[in-house]
């Protein structure tokens, strides 16, 4: 990488633009930047990294706020451009930061984003490759080869920072290295070894665990199933948990034999106490069999016994039930007597009670010596029913005679009615004609007003309206006018400023040629490629974009000024229109112009628009009234037809009215005759002077209920002789002298079947216990002592309970082989499947201990550690070559990888080896000057093995930004001999410093000025 100019703009303490041409400064190969402290020497380096990776060196960013100038104007955007020379390639990159600039209406501020453009130069022309932030960074890192770190230690040398990688600690020391080397692989080696012990770790430790909790299972079911906890062969005891897993699994071995031996033992003791407990069983059956039968005969010899006693009464309730049965066969017969004695005595009552009716409605002629002579009555009865016929035939036409006499009677009362009715409405629709016609004959005055009434308030309506839109046009008309002048002030004024501006423009052409000539590069009008009094720029020249920019303002200004003429004249056309279409409205109004105003005109509508709404509604009321009278003469029409129609519909019914009561009057006549006939005949009583047809109408049914209840009584009287006779002779055949005799003996069905089950209940019990006493275990059983049951039931369950015991050993047993072969196959799972991890854990376990500094290694030095030694390594060895130049000879660094103390990490010590002394110390211990020269080489030594490790692109720019004024005369000679070997190849080498001796030994220089208003860049070259 080689610099070839640098311009700055509001960075940092440059208020104004300033330029740095390091052709020609660096053309002697050294130069120095000198100048006032905090005048901005350091800035110049902050320039050229902030152009080149868009940031200052981390060391200075967090105290340099925003880069932006203070010094420079609000408007001034900060800017940095950088010529320079990369892999073959000449870049320009401009860069600006982003800034707060002054808004141009109001006060506030606008953020402006950063922004950046890479431009490489083709031929004579410089062509944009990016204008991206990222893309760029993108392109330049790939020119470079170098990281913003790399770049600042190899390029920038850092003002301080020799001293404190000197003296870091190892740490720190590798905090840098990795930021300047590529260690990232064998940072991700150290990391995959340490994650895979992890993760081995972790699945040995899950399986140890699980093979220790089987441990504790074995222990507890060792427990539970009472065997040794230890082998038999005298070895220490260890808690099963703390097993490893084969002697777990011989352990389980050897405890699952015991168990096997210890079940078989259970099982022979069980079929023992099995047998032992079928024995006491047996007894124990057999002695309750025996108890069992001498108790069944006990009780069945007290059986005999109270069926012995019982045997008189028992005779006696045999002979109460015997009887109760006779008696039971006579009980249906005397029921049914009583029964039919009862049916006799109702059929006698009803009898009477017949006869009694039947005397009551018969004529007292009729009864032969007070009593009813049945025959004659019933013939008297039939003739008289002959004769009632023939009246009630006559009664039915009566009825509907008088019936047509009374329909017809009321429509004749309706007909009437509606007569009068009709000849009432024809009268009142007639004086309601009258009335209407009137009311007509008063309005036709007022409508005949509406069409004027109508033609005024249109009329006025538009004068009204036609004002106010010429009011709006001369509003409009006036804007428009304004706006026109408005506009060609504006014109006039724009298209001044481009005349301006060309003519500037114009005289500054020269100065804008001369601004644009390159050494090297041919002129545009006379093609030399030597420049060498080219013209400036004039004070005040024009750019072509402002030319431009003034000139489509200009165009701007005339198209609106166009407009607005346009504008005007259209207004001026409407207001025109608008006063014409006003005064052809007063005219009509037979009105001058101007004599009245809109208040006047409003008003004059209202007035014109109330009389509209009054005539409107007179007229609304005519045509409802000659509606109404139209209705009404046609109501009256049909009136005078209704009274018509209702006269002859009442003579019609007065005539029917008069036929129908003849027609009454003729059955009347007949039917009383009828009534009289009948009277001669029956044997009703004529003292009732009721209606003959009611007075027979009663006695015929009561002759009939007194002819049924005759036959009922005989047909009772000859039922009751009957029962008496079957009574009697059922009596007899049962044994008993009467009735009450057999009443005597009855008893009810309970009482009979309690007597005979009890009496059955004690010959079955008899029968029962006779039977048991002839069994011959039962005469066994009477002849053997009574046996003691609670003795056998007690051996019975002492056997028991052993062989229980027996049964629960063998189960035991077998549940602890099973579980101790369940925890077998489980280990052996775990065992087997951790092989794998146990044996990669003991290749990768050493080997990631190594690598992370741990274990055996006694540097405890990690991986990435080892590597940057390595690189350190190099650096102090280039380093040396320079430093033995520079102390002449007298002082070599050396890397140290000594075990640290405290436990902290080894391999990035730094010492220095005086040969003066031949010992080794710590670099703390070297003076000022010895520190800086020692810090030096180092720095480059650094920056030579980054250089390597990057690619080996060669770094023809070099900065030293370090403190010379530590160093005494000699010191400083060969610290000037060792920067003016790293000219050789061309590479040029600036120095920062402000040591007045250096002003002295270096010709070229750059003095940065400070001032009030900022800083200012003053370039001396020395060919």
């Amino acid at each position: 990488m080689r610099l070839h100019r640098l311009q700055v703009q509001a960075f940092g303490p440059f208020a104004a633009v300033e330029t740095v041409d390091f052709d020609a400064v660096a053309a002697a190969g050294l130069y120095l930047i000198q100048g006032a402290t905090g005048a901005g020497k350091t800035s110049i380096l902050d320039a050229i990294c902030y152009a080149v990776y868009g940031a200052v060196p981390g060391s200075r960013t967090g105290h340099r706020g925003s880069i932006r100038s203070d010094h420079a104007d609000p408007l001034l955007a900060p800017r940095v451009v950088l010529e320079f020379t990369a892999a073959g390639d000449r870049l320009r990159i401009t860069r600006s930061p982003e800034w707060d600039a002054p808004k141009k209406r109001g006060s506030g501020t606008t953020r402006r984003p950063a922004t950046v453009v890479l431009e490489i130069l083709r031929g004579a022309e410089w062509v944009a490759q990016s204008t991206r932030i990222d893309e760029a960074a993108e392109i330049v890192t790939d020119h470079l080869g170098l990281g913003m770190e790399q770049f600042a230690q190899v390029v920038l040398l850092p003002q301080g920072e020799f001293a404190s990688f000197l003296r870091a600690k190892p740490e720190e020391r590798s905090a840098l290295l990795r930021r300047l080397f590529d260690i990232e692989r064998f940072a991700d080696a150290q990391q995959w070894l340490a994650d895979r012990k992890r993760a081995l770790s972790d699945t040995v430790h899950d399986a140890d665990l699980a093979i220790a909790l089987h441990g504790e299972r074995l222990t507890t079911v060792l427990a539970e199933s009472d065997l040794p906890a230890a082998p038999s062969n005298g070895a220490p005891q260890v808690p099963a948990s703390d097993l490893p897993g084969s002697t777990l699994l011989a352990t389980i071995g050897e405890c699952r034999a015991l168990a096997v031996d210890r079940a078989t033992q259970a099982l022979v003791d069980a079929d023992g106490a099995a047998e032992d407990r079928d024995i006491a069983r047996d007894a124990r059956l057999r002695a309750e069999t025996t108890l069992q039968w001498q108790l069944q005969a006990t009780e069945a010899r007290a059986t005999l016994a109270a069926y012995e006693q019982r045997h008189a009464a028992r005779e006696l309730e045999l002979s109460t039930v015997r009887a109760a049965r006779r008696a039971a066969v006579i009980r249906p017969v005397a029921t049914h007597r009583l029964a039919v004695a009862e049916v006799l005595a109702t059929a006698e009552g009803a009898a009477r009670t017949a006869e009694r009716m039947v005397v009551e409605l018969v004529d007292t002629d009729c009864l032969v010596d007070g009593q009813l002579h049945r025959t004659s009555l019933q013939t008297a009865v039939e003739l008289g029913s002959s004769t009632l016929d023939v009246l009630a035939d006559l009664a039915a036409q009566h009825a509907t005679a008088a019936a047509a006499v009374v329909l017809h009677s009321k429509a004749s009362l309706a007909a009437h009615e509606r007569s009068l009715a009709a000849h009432e409405a024809t009268v009142r629709l007639q004086a309601t004609i009258d009335d209407v016609e009137r009311e007509l004959a008063a309005l036709c005055t007022d409508v005949s007003v509406l069409q004027d009434a109508r033609r005024s308030v249109e009329v006025h309506r538009v004068a009204l309206h036609t004002g106010r839109t010429l009011a709006d046009a001369r509003v409009l008309q006036t804007a428009a006018e304004q706006q026109a002048k408005v506009s060609r002030s504006r014109f006039a004024s724009a298209e001044q400023q481009a005349i301006d501006l060309r003519q500037a423009r114009l005289s500054g052409m020269i100065g804008e040629i001369g601004a644009g000539l390159t050494r090297g590069c041919p002129c545009p009008v006379c093609g030399s490629t030597e420049h060498p009094a080219p013209a400036a720029p004039p004070a005040g020249a024009a750019a072509e974009q402002d030319v431009v920019r003034a000139e489509a303002v200009a165009v701007a200004a005339r198209q609106a000024l166009s407009d607005a003429d346009a504008a005007f004249a259209t207004a001026r056309g409407s207001h025109a229109e608008r006063a014409t279409a006003h005064r052809a409205a007063l005219d009509a109004l037979d009105t001058l112009p101007g004599t009245l105003d809109d208040d006047a005109l409003q008003g004059a509508l209202s007035s014109a628009q109330a009389t509209l709404t009054r005539v409107e509604a007179t007229r609304s009321a005519f045509e409802a009234l000659s509606g109404r009278l139209a209705e009404l003469t046609g109501s009256a029409t049909s009136a005078q037809q209704s009274c018509t129609s209702a006269d002859y519909d009442l003579g019609l019914a007065e005539a029917r009215h008069a036929e129908s009561r003849t027609v009454l009057a003729t059955l009347e006549a007949r039917a009383l005759a009828l009534r009289e006939q009948h009277t001669a005949q029956c044997c009703c009583d004529r003292v009732d002077r009721g209606d003959p047809i009611d007075r027979h109408t009663r006695l015929v049914p009561a002759l009939r209920d007194l002819h049924q209840a005759d036959l009922a009584v005989r047909l009772a009287a000859a039922a009751d002789r009957q029962s008496a006779a079957e009574l009697t002779e059922i009596l007899a055949s049962q044994g008993f002298s009467d009735l009450s005799q057999a009443q005597a003996a009855l008893l009810d069905l309970p009482q009979m079947a309690q007597i005979e089950n009890r009496i059955a209940a004690e010959q079955t019990a008899n029968e029962r216990a006779t039977g048991i006493l002839e069994q011959p275990q039962l005469i066994a059983a009477e002849r053997s002592p009574k046996p003691d049951i609670a003795a056998l039931e007690e051996a019975a369950q002492a056997s028991d309970h052993r062989h229980r015991a027996a049964v629960h050993a063998v189960s035991g047993a077998d549940r602890a082989v099973h579980e101790l072969d369940r925890i077998a196959t489980s280990v052996q799972l775990l065992v087997t499947g951790s092989s794998t991890a146990r044996a990669d854990l003991a290749v990768l376990g050493p080997l990631a201990e190594t690598a992370s500094g741990q274990g055996d290694n006694t540097l405890r030095m990690r991986l990435t550690s080892y590597v940057l030694a390595a690189r350190l390594e190099s650096v102090t060895a280039l380093a040396n070559e320079r430093l033995a130049v520079m102390s002449d000879g007298r002082f070599t660094l050396e890397h140290s990888d000594e075990l640290a103390k405290a436990g902290a990490r080894s391999g990035l010590g730094l010492r220095v080896l005086d040969s003066w002394t031949g010992r080794s110390r710590d670099t703390a211990t070297l003076s000022g000057g010895e520190a800086f020269i020692a810090s030096l080489a180092l720095a480059l030594g650094l920056g030579d093995a980054v250089l390597q490790d990057a690619g080996g692109r060669p770094l023809e720019s070099l900065f030293v930004d370090e403190g010379f004024g530590s160093l005494d005369e000699q010191t400083l000679d060969q610290v000037m001999s060792v920067l003016d070997t790293l000219r050789s190849g061309g590479r040029s080498v600036g120095i920062v410093s402000h040591v007045a001796e250096l002003r002295h030994r270096i010709q070229s220089t750059i003095d940065v000025v400070k001032t009030e208003s900022g800083s200012h860049i003053r370039a001396h070259a020395v060919a």
